[in-house]
C-alpha cells in the first residue's frame, strides 16, 4: 500500500467521457481509476470544473463599476 496518495490529474469532461471504457468513478476517492487495477498503479483523474481558467471574477473598479448608484446630477 502506498503511504502517500496518487496525485490527482484535473482533465475536462469531454476527456473523461472518451475515457469511459477505460476508467471507472471510485467513490472513496470521488476520482476516476483505472478498471481492474486501478486501485494500486496507474492515473488518477478528477473533472475539472470551472473551465480552463478558473479564476473568481474580480470586481468591477474605477468610474464605470455597476456596484454603486450611479451619482445624481
Amino acid at each position: 500500500m502506498r503511504s502517500t496518495p496518487r496525485p490527482r490529474h484535473q482533465v475536462s469532461p469531454a476527456v473523461l467521457t472518451a475515457l469511459t471504457p477505460f476508467f471507472r468513478h471510485s467513490i472513496s476517492r470521488d476520482a476516476y481509476v483505472l478498471r481492474g487495477i486501478g486501485a494500486r498503479v496507474g492515473p488518477v483523474l478528477t473533472e475539472r470544473t470551472g473551465g480552463r481558467f478558473s479564476r473568481e471574477p474580480q470586481p468591477a473598479q474605477g468610474r464605470f463599476s455597476r456596484d454603486r448608484d450611479p451619482e445624481p446630477r
